[in-house]
């Protein structure tokens, strides 16, 4: 059983970015590169002569390997000893991607179920550095046994930081320490279990301090300084000859729109302010029409945010979903469009040929279409079932370095119906409802799109 040691060079504030020069990461405009040389000292240069002794094997996230992978191999002079025992080491690198991997003794890892089998073999143990996307994985995962942390007297301000979002909160223990002469501290902490939390109040609270638990709304936390609705529905036109009682009832009706609208505006307003949402540690696959097997990494191209969709359409069913064919129906003639802003891709588990002659069937010539490799992906979005159900999944990634965030998966539990409704997201991405809640008739209670219909239910 191997033992994993996260070292860290860390700021006063959590920042591990480019310690050791100016053009190491200059990623989202690192402005500070280089801050760790006027502050090392002997206490540094021991520390790290002690975590390097061999044997050792590196375990890196893809970013921080190709830095190394690009610097030690070639170091000369005092600095190539310690760059020829880092080629020589094992490096395990967890990355989607499998290029580039040319540095001597470089392992690839698919994700962190690779680091824990790793981790219960024999050899030497691994030693992280850098790789800031490993650490909520890793510690979430109950992989790392200590952390080794030197902490400089500075403070850098916006960095990557070594717990960034998404950490899970826990424990640790401090192990030892030491205090450098230039006020570098050097911390060993392991992990011992969750946060537990208490109080020092004593009695009961005031009545200002129930107050300020419950702060009132005012204008920065709410949207009251927008014109009444109804006032700005009172400035209608009417439409053709209206009655007083169509006039009216239309006019409230807009009142209501308004608000409505601008419920949905707050809605978008709060997704976009998620925090940084899970990293996806696995290595899902997915082949494309030409064949070609790629990571999900690969499926954002040149943008930074990926929207996706797992449509119906497993190879044991003999036609796709109705309600998945409308939507990807809507979505085809507004792909282009939104591929200006993002990746847009649709997958699913029939081989990418038997989409294709769907969507040729359809008429789609806009969306791409990809396969799943296997069902891991499926069945971990909970898309599909032990029993071979289906369900479709609407998701929206974003990078974040060599990492990808979830940022938002559209969902809506069976329990969250409203009688007589399907379950349904607060916003209708489909042109078909909406246009429907815009009829007198509705969506109806028993009408479902089909794939296809009698030539008389429209006209020619």
């Amino acid at each position: 059983m191997r033992r994993i040691t996260g070292a860290a060079f860390v700021s006063l504030d959590g920042v591990i970015q480019a310690p050791g020069g100016p053009t190491e990461d200059p990623t989202g405009g690192f402005a500070h590169g280089g801050w760790l040389p006027p502050l090392a000292d002997e206490l540094v240069g021991e520390t790290v002569g002690t975590l390097f002794t061999p044997p050792f094997a590196l375990l890196l996230g893809r970013f921080t390997y190709d830095i190394f992978a690009a610097h030690w191999p070639y170091v000369t002079g005092e600095e190539a000893a310690f760059g020829a025992a880092l080629t020589a080491a094992d490096k395990y690198v967890v990355t989607h991607r499998g290029d580039g991997l040319d540095w001597a003794n470089t392992t690839r890892l698919a994700d962190v179920g690779a680091v824990e089998a790793l981790k219960r073999t024999d050899g030497p143990d691994l030693l992280i550095q850098g790789s800031a996307t490993l650490y909520p994985p890793l510690l979430a995962a109950g992989l790392i046994d200590r952390l080794v942390l030197m902490t400089f007297p500075v403070v850098l301000g916006p960095g990557k930081r070594l717990f960034g979002d998404g950490t899970m909160p826990a424990t640790l223990r401090l192990a030892d320490h030491r205090v450098g002469p230039r006020g570098v501290v050097v911390t060993t902490y392991e992990p011992v279990g969750g946060v537990e939390t208490g109080t020092y109040l004593t009695h009961a609270p005031s009545d200002r301090e129930l107050a300020r638990r419950s702060p009132p709304i005012t204008e920065e936390t709410s949207m009251d300084t927008l014109a009444p609705a109804a006032d700005l529905a009172a400035k209608r036109s009417p439409v053709f000859d209206e009655s007083p009682a169509y006039a009216a009832a239309r006019r409230d009706l807009l009142a209501a729109e308004i608000e409505a609208r601008r419920v949905l505006t707050r809605l978008a307003e709060q997704r976009r302010a998620l925090p940084p949402g899970p990293v996806v540690v696995k290595d899902y696959r997915f082949r494309l029409a030409d064949d070609r097997e790629v990571g999900l990494a690969d499926l954002f191209g040149d943008h930074d945010t990926l929207v996706t969709y797992l449509w119906m359409y497993g190879p044991e069913r003999e036609r796709p979903c109705p309600m998945c064919t409308n939507y990807l129906g809507g979505l085809d003639g507004n792909a282009r469009d939104v591929e200006q802003r993002a990746a847009l891709w649709v997958l699913g588990r029939s081989p990418v040929a038997r989409q294709l002659v769907f969507a040729r069937e359809r008429g789609w010539g806009a969306l791409r279409f990809a396969q799943t490799v296997g069902d891991y992906y499926a069945r971990d979005l909970g898309a599909l079932t032990p029993e071979g159900d289906e369900y479709p999944a609407f998701v929206v990634y974003r990078r974040d370095g060599d990492a990808v965030r979830v940022f938002y998966a559209a969902e809506m539990p069976m329990d969250a119906a409203d009688p007589g409704q399907d379950p349904r997201g607060a916003v209708d991405i489909a042109p078909l409802w909406n246009i429907l809640d815009m009829t007198p008739e509705g969506r109806g209670t028993d009408w479902y799109p089909r794939l296809d219909y009698p030539q008389s239910s429209s006209s020619s």
